[in-house]
């Protein structure tokens, strides 16, 4: 358990080193890759969101944010997010200078989480550059998500059972 929590609690933080084991693993086959899903690791997004994410949307005051508005669900055009509301998911100090990293020199209507190449992402590129099978087989945290064949909710399940209280390493 964290430091921090109380005996009992049975929560469990991204500090725990669960997500940096997996990130660690990620960044070994590609940091630009890697950095965007610990940012999906971090915030709980949903992949088509990440995909539709918008430089103008980093919010910087009067905290770090992302104004999440729309979504792009991989084979469908751009739509409304899952709950057809605008939403602000704050940045941790963890990942906000990578996020401030992948906006740099970009224009405010570019997609803010690209490939190295600036492309949008795409779940079957994100998997062979990550290595995702190779790579699932060490971390605690992505031995949970191997199952998935990196499916869109795999990161973002595993996310929401890492705070869980019958979540075990």
């Amino acid at each position: 358990m964290s430091r921090g929590h109380k005996e009992g609690a049975g929560t469990y933080s991204a500090s725990d080193g669960l997500w940096e084991a997996a990130y660690g693993d990620w960044r070994r086959e590609n940091a630009r890759i890697a950095d965007i899903l610990l940012v999906l690791s971090w915030t709980g997004l949903r992949w088509s969101e990440v995909r539709e994410v918008r430089v103008d949307d980093l919010m910087r005051v009067p905290t770090p944010g992302l104004m999440i508005r729309r979504a792009a669900p991989e084979g469908v055009g751009t739509k409304s997010t899952k709950g057809r509301r605008s939403r602000r998911v704050p940045l941790a100090n963890r990942v906000l200078p990578l996020v401030l990293a992948m906006a740099e020199g970009k224009e405010p209507g570019d997609l803010l989480f690209t490939t190295a190449g600036g492309s949008q992402l795409h779940r079957t590129a994100t998997a062979r550059a990550v290595n995702w099978s190779a790579a699932c087989a060490f971390s605690p945290v992505s031995r949970r998500i191997r199952h998935s064949r990196f499916q869109a909710s795999g990161i973002r399940n595993v996310c929401s059972m890492c705070w869980s209280p019958s979540f075990r390493r």
